[in-house]
């Protein structure tokens, strides 16, 4: 990197070959039905007591206008196989001879030396960048009742005809011969629910997967069309600030709440700090979007301010100092440290409660047609 330059982004590989993915544009108003039937540059209430709120009123002040802070992918995944990384991955990162990775859901700290896949017939993510992701594998009691874990064979590689392209399908799946119970070490076969979820935390030298300090991050999805899932596209820290906050970015997650062509989803900020109680300080921002589609859920991230962001609309905005709402009330601190990417799909609600329920939602998935990150 330049001397001078600010950081952006933390990746343990050269960022080489930079390209500028913007096009210039002509002046046009955007579509009154993108992710709600909000009007643009105004506030409106659809489904009951959520505000959906565009902060812009063109394109040209979206995301991806030429207004834009951040214009150049600087990484990304395509999820179609060897040569659709950005920038380009080793290609013994997608290689069959490379084992894949897998960590507890809450082991976000590096610790991978004795959580390789090797248990696992990982044939179905052939074409996945191993360099990049790591699965999740094992009981979470995060969104749990002693019944659900997370498993790699939830997590595929396939052809989507509505993307157009390969994506990466996390899914929920039912295990009806579980016996010996779910708990925190045991095994799978136990665990009458199995998720899927990936994340790109660096990990044991052979992850070096990305995190992001300053710069644009995108993930594009088609949401679950059924009850009881709860998918979420988001960022966590690896360290804690030196005054122990770490801070949590939702792009997206939606807690089971459908409407009738519509999924009731936040974007968030969680300020965790040490010594908090009941709680982390939060603000967030209620969207609907179409869960038929595939939506654009991102967030910009600066120094000191994030902004959200579904498909070309901005839908909020948290800056450093600003009050946080709800039950801890106080002052939100925004720091600048690296954040990793996570992609999760899970049971909730009453899916945890009866097998019958839980049958229902068998096969349910979660699909992302890509992860991008851009820089100035």
């Amino acid at each position: 990197m330049k001397a001078g330059r600010p950081s952006y982004l933390l990746i343990p590989f050269a960022l080489v070959g930079f390209a500028v993915v913007f096009s210039a544009c002509k002046k046009e108003p955007l579509p009154k039905l993108v992710m709600n039937n909000a009007s643009w540059g105004s506030t409106s209430v659809n489904g009951g007591d959520v505000t959906s709120v565009c902060l812009n009123k063109s394109k040209d002040d979206g995301p991806h206008g030429p207004n834009s802070p951040f214009k150049t992918k600087i990484w990304g995944d395509e999820f179609d196989g060897p040569g659709t990384t950005y920038p380009s991955a080793d290609p013994t990162c997608y290689s069959d001879d490379t084992m894949a990775r897998c960590s507890n859901r809450l082991d976000w700290f590096g610790d991978a030396s004795n959580a390789h896949c090797s248990s696992y017939d990982l044939t179905h993510l052939r074409g996945l960048n191993k360099c990049a992701w790591t699965l999740w594998s094992g009981y979470s009691f995060w969104d749990n009742s002693g019944k659900q874990a997370y498993s790699p064979n939830s997590v595929q590689l396939r052809q989507d005809s509505q993307a157009g392209s390969g994506v990466l399908s996390l899914q929920i799946n039912v295990n009806n011969n579980a016996t010996g119970g779910c708990s925190n070490g045991g095994s799978l076969t136990g665990c009458s629910i199995l998720a899927g979820g990936v994340d790109s935390a660096p990990r044991d030298g052979m992850v070096t997967g990305t995190q992001v300090q300053q710069g644009r991050v995108a993930m594009r999805a088609k949401l679950p069309s059924q009850q009881m899932g709860y998918p979420a596209l988001w960022m966590w820290q690896t360290q804690g600030g030196a005054d122990g906050h770490i801070g949590e970015i939702d792009l997206w997650e939606s807690p089971r709440n459908f409407m009738t062509e519509y999924t009731r989803g936040y974007a968030h900020f969680h300020d965790w700090f040490t010594g908090y109680t009941g709680g982390a300080r939060s603000i967030g921002y209620d969207i609907l979007v179409n869960y038929g589609e595939y939506h654009e859920f991102g967030v910009e991230r600066t120094a000191d301010s994030l902004k959200f962001y579904v498909d070309d609309c901005y839908t909020g905005l948290v800056k450093n100092g600003d009050m946080s709402t709800g039950k801890n009330a106080g002052t939100l601190e925004i720091n600048s440290l690296p954040e990793f990417l996570i992609m999760g799909l899970s049971a909730t609600g009453a899916a945890l409660d009866s097998a019958s329920t839980a049958a229902s939602i068998n096969g349910q998935e979660m699909l992302i047609d890509y992860v991008r990150v851009y820089g100035p």
